[in-house]
């Protein structure tokens, strides 16, 4: 798997992940932990995790309780601010409806001191505000993704892209912006790791 990085120059071009923040992303971590483990691991404030992040879904099941939540490798995890309407209302982390889903709702996992930690790929996907709230921090530390989605993006976006991104290195090595938008980066459907340099988002 190749890792490519860039530096981002405007916010402006954040706006290009956001369609694949929404489609889905990997990151590395470790199988037993809580979904909000996960989360502050990646730089996620707890007040964002506690009253932000109202809709949650692991496998398909919603959420009530994030520190219960435990993910395994392959696990798929959907975030999302508040949604409108009756069923915004009843998938809305422990909300006033959620009894009308307790029939699909994600059973609390015990989290036990015995667990040995193995790693684990997990998939996030970020809906609505999320994706440009906390999408940032997951790219600073770096995501897994498909490789024609990222590059369909950056193409979809290259007037911004040329704007926005300097720096772009392939394992280590520069590269030119046609290149980085025209080129073939990997053999089709495999995924590659990207990190994306945010000044304000890097450690002092």
């Amino acid at each position: 798997m190749i890792t490519i990085s860039a530096k981002l120059s405007d916010a402006r071009g954040l706006k290009v992940f956001h369609i694949v923040l929404q489609r889905g992303f990997h990151v590395d971590t470790e199988s037993g932990r809580s979904i909000a483990d996960v989360l502050t691991d990646v730089g996620v404030p707890r007040d964002y995790i506690d009253n932000r992040l109202n809709t949650v879904f692991l496998e398909g099941k919603p959420v009530d309780n994030m520190d219960t939540a435990v993910v395994h490798d392959g696990a798929i995890v959907a975030l999302s601010a508040a949604m409108p309407g009756l069923v915004g209302a009843a998938f809305r982390k422990g909300g006033f409806y959620s009894t009308l889903r307790s029939g699909i709702t994600h059973a609390a996992d015990e989290i036990g001191e015995t667990h040995t930690p193995t790693p684990a790929q997990i998939s996030f996907k970020l809906y609505n505000f999320t994706a440009p709230e906390i999408g940032p921090l997951f790219l600073t530390q770096g995501i897994i993704v498909d490789a024609v989605a990222l590059q369909e993006a950056f193409r979809n976006e290259a007037a911004l892209v040329r704007e926005s991104f300097t720096d772009i290195l392939f394992d280590g090595r520069p590269t030119d912006m046609d290149t980085f938008l025209n080129g073939s980066w990997t053999p089709e459907a495999e995924p590659v790791r990207f990190r994306l340099k945010i000044p304000e988002h890097e450690a002092p």
